[in-house]
């Protein structure tokens, strides 16, 4: 969902049982009727409950030591 904020947003933020996630963070300067000028961020976010999140992260996680064992034996074998 995109989002608009006058405060830059946190890439993780966690929310009682809640975990957004912001990407794509754009500041844009905004010239108002009176010319004044306001800084307002626009951003992708998305809204994970606490255990989708950990479910995410530890695949991902699994996923990366799968990569490093595979580089190091390569490493060891000489590939």
């Amino acid at each position: 969902m995109k989002v608009q904020s006058t405060v830059r947003p946190d890439n993780i933020k966690i929310l009682g049982n809640k975990v957004l996630i912001a990407s794509n963070i754009v500041e844009i300067e905004k010239v108002e009727e009176n010319d004044d000028i306001q800084i307002i961020f626009e951003y992708d976010e998305v809204v994970f409950t606490k255990d989708e999140y950990i479910r995410m992260i530890s695949i991902k996680n699994s996923e990366t030591e799968e990569v490093i064992d595979q580089i190091l034996l390569n490493d060891l074998m000489g590939v």
